[in-house]
């Protein structure tokens, strides 16, 4: 009885809504799919290229001496360095 009377109300809700009846499957949607061209792509390859690089850095110079009473006094200062590294280079 319950089964009834919900397949009324649904039937009867389905048709105040829409004013028609509605499909209790709907249609599957339509998928436009685009051509797509045949051209060939050619993905560029880096070229790899060595080359010198520098690398910057700081090397710590400590100075050390003695004060009254046999006190030490440190100093430090940094001096700055470069070097050189043989390095492979990409290039695009």
């Amino acid at each position: 009885m319950r089964t009834f009377l919900f397949l009324t109300v649904a039937l009867w809700g389905s048709i105040g809504y829409t004013g028609e009846w509605v499909a209790s499957v709907p249609a599957p949607p339509m998928v436009v799919t685009t051509p797509v061209p045949a051209v060939t792509y050619v993905v560029p390859q880096p070229t790899v290229v060595y080359g010198w690089v520098p690398y910057y850095y700081n090397v710590p110079v400590v100075i050390e001496r003695r004060c009254w009473f046999l006190r030490k006094e440190r100093q430090i200062t940094y001096q700055p360095q470069v070097q050189w590294y043989y390095k492979p280079l990409y290039y695009r």
